[in-house]
């Protein structure tokens, strides 16, 4: 399972990091280059400021106070905490190899958070230039990567063919991510639940099984609260 995972894992991961750098060069190229794009960034009021953030529907810089920035440090460090995170760690082969391994994904989540924090601002300028559609908040923004591909498709096969890449990309992230969440929810239940916490002793096919039964259960939730995005969970 962790093999399975981390392979798929490294398969996705090049392909979303094609998709990020055709994203970023097509969006620079469109919107008249790197120093057009830095111009349009500086428009922002609030722009690279540490203590202001732009708030894009007024238009204006808003306080950015030190709860907000410490409650992002702490979402961001904590994400190499995650449980589906830390399997590929537990999951190793060699333990002389964790130094490394440590390297590879620290590098890759600066250059993949960085490049993607570079495509919004990329994407303010096709905003503005009118080729990107206006959004009405930060939550329709998260489009924006479909939006360019959907704008690059529009310049011929090939392009289209590469627009197909980057939407794939971003299915490949959905998917890296939910069965990474699916091993460590069939890992807590089978390991750590059943035999750590009841203490109940199993073999290693029954623990297979027990994971695998896991894996169907939490998909089976899973497609009945996505049947119905707008529902709240259990009512709340």
């Amino acid at each position: 399972g962790f093999l399975a995972v981390s392979t798929t894992d490294l398969i996705q991961s090049i392909v979303m990091s094609i998709a990020l750098v055709v994203v970023l060069a097509f969006g620079i190229n469109v919107a008249g280059g790197w120093g057009a794009v830095v111009e349009n960034a500086k428009s922002m009021a609030g722009y690279l400021s540490f203590t202001q953030t732009h708030d894009a529907v007024a238009g204006v810089a808003k306080p950015y106070p030190f709860l907000n920035i410490a409650s992002m440090m702490a979402w961001g460090l904590g994400y190499f905490g995650m449980p589906h995170i830390l399997l590929r760690f537990m999951a190793i082969e060699d333990e002389n190899k964790l130094k490394t391994s440590r390297r590879v994904a620290s590098v890759w989540v600066v250059i993949s958070m960085g490049v993607a924090v570079l495509i919004g601002v990329v994407g303010f300028s096709l905003m503005k230039m009118g080729i990107l559609p206006q959004y009405a908040d930060a939550s329709a923004a998260e489009t924006i990567i479909v939006d360019i591909a959907s704008v690059l498709s529009k310049y011929g096969f090939v392009p289209a063919i590469t627009g197909g890449i980057i939407l794939a990309g971003i299915l490949a992230s959905t998917m890296s991510t939910a069965d990474s969440q699916l091993l460590a929810a069939a890992s807590s239940v089978s390991q750590n639940l059943i035999v750590e916490a009841f203490k109940v002793k199993v073999s290693t096919k029954t623990n297979m099984i027990i994971a695998r039964i896991t894996v169907v259960a939490v998909s089976i939730v899973a497609v009945f609260l996505a049947a119905d995005p707008s529902s709240s969970v259990f009512g709340i």
